[in-house]
């Protein structure tokens, strides 16, 4: 039987949530049934030798613009060249661009994933998703938040479905537990400490995310100002980069909290930080009407190395995060709270474990990367029978 071949279309390979996303799906697909290759539009190619070293051929068209005409010439030349039985496209842009040119390009099957709900998005950027989802033979969401803010319902994944023409299903991301538990292993924590300057018995919080306004930065910041102030040895390890960099650092400056936050920008070994963290939090603060779009794989990642997550309450977190059980859950935008949080979590020990335990074995039981590639890989094969 002829392999499926499924090509991947992306904005970036920039090593964020849906560019990790694709990559775990690559080191976990059947490759007896499916040839994988991946497509990415910008310039940013810092996954791309991971990719290359799985045997994933790996295409760049470097744009530097949105939109730009070399964007569209190159893809509908490579759809029309490349023996493609379903393009995959992830993230809006390359969505929109994706299902056009696809569609003009006679691509027989389309999927597309959305990752945040539509309230996330530009309302240029959301005209143009919306427009264009209807060219999409399947349209999968990361939870059932997300499917419902652009279809107003969601539907689980199921063949059955599908044969009855439901366009619509959430597959849930996942993680992949091996690939944390050998990093983990490896690790060595208190070189990782003295790397970035924490002391042995320094408290240490950790945020991997991009610096945008929705991850909640500035609110974490805000925290740590009063949670230094009964921990003065706390610190807080911000990993990632982003366009909100030089105003996050004005306000460690102007909250004179230059010795307690360090900024470690983006680094490529995520999975053997995180034991240096004692408490990750990532406090989204999403604005609008939509609130929320699920559980972000930056999560998943610290549950499955079992460290207590705190984040803020909205839609889709209650999918893993249960309040006191699994993890702590705030209010968003409130630091005061987030802070007290922090504060009670450093101050005990025993519940900092048996959070971490509680969350790994949810993560064991829900949102393993081999149970989303089980699911796509169903998809696939329906779709290309239908």
């Amino acid at each position: 039987m002829a392999k499926i071949k499924v090509l991947m279309l992306i904005n970036n390979l920039g090593p964020a949530g849906a560019e990790n996303l694709l990559l775990s799906i690559a080191r976990n697909i059947d490759r007896d049934r499916f040839e994988m290759s991946v497509c990415y539009i910008e310039d940013d190619d810092t996954l791309a030798k991971d990719f290359e070293k799985l045997g994933v051929e790996v295409i760049g068209l470097r744009t530097k613009r949105k939109p730009d005409i070399k964007a569209l010439s190159g893809l509908y030349r490579m759809f029309r060249e490349k023996d493609i039985d379903i393009l995959h496209t992830h993230l809006p842009y390359a969505g929109s661009l994706g299902r056009v040119v696809g569609r003009l390009a006679g691509v027989p099957k389309i999927i597309s994933t959305q990752h945040n709900v539509a309230g996330a998005f530009h309302k240029l950027t959301l005209m143009a998703d919306k427009l264009t989802l209807p060219l999409a033979d399947v349209v999968t969401a990361v939870s059932e938040p997300v499917e419902e803010s652009f279809f107003g319902k969601s539907h689980p994944f199921s063949v059955d479905l599908l044969e009855k023409g439901v366009k619509t299903f959430t597959i849930y991301n996942g993680v992949d537990l091996s690939l944390i538990d050998e990093a983990i292993e490896r690790a060595n924590r208190r070189h990782k400490r003295e790397e970035f300057g924490l002391g042995i018995n320094d408290p240490a919080v950790g945020i991997v995310a991009r610096l945008v306004a929705w991850k909640g930065h500035k609110d974490l910041i805000e925290a740590m100002a009063i949670v230094v102030k009964r921990r003065p040895s706390a610190k807080l390890l911000i990993v990632g980069w982003g366009e909100l960099e030089s105003e996050l650092r004005d306000l460690v400056s102007k909250l004179n909290l230059q010795e307690n936050v360090i900024f470690a920008g983006r680094r490529e070994d995520v999975y053997e930080l995180l034991p240096i963290m004692d408490l990750f939090v990532l406090p989204y603060r999403y604005e609008g009407f939509f609130k929320g779009g699920g559980v972000g794989i930056a999560i998943m990642e610290a549950m499955a190395a079992r460290r207590p997550v705190i984040t803020t309450d909205v839609p889709g977190i209650s999918r893993a995060i249960i309040n006191g059980q699994t993890g702590i859950v705030v209010p968003q935008g409130d630091s005061a709270a987030l802070a007290e949080a922090i504060l009670e979590l450093l101050g005990n020990p025993q519940k900092i474990r048996r959070l971490g335990e509680a969350g790994r074995q949810l993560i064991e039981e829900n949102f393993t990367i081999q149970r989303t590639v089980a699911q796509y890989e169903v998809l696939y094969g329906a779709l290309v029978s239908l």
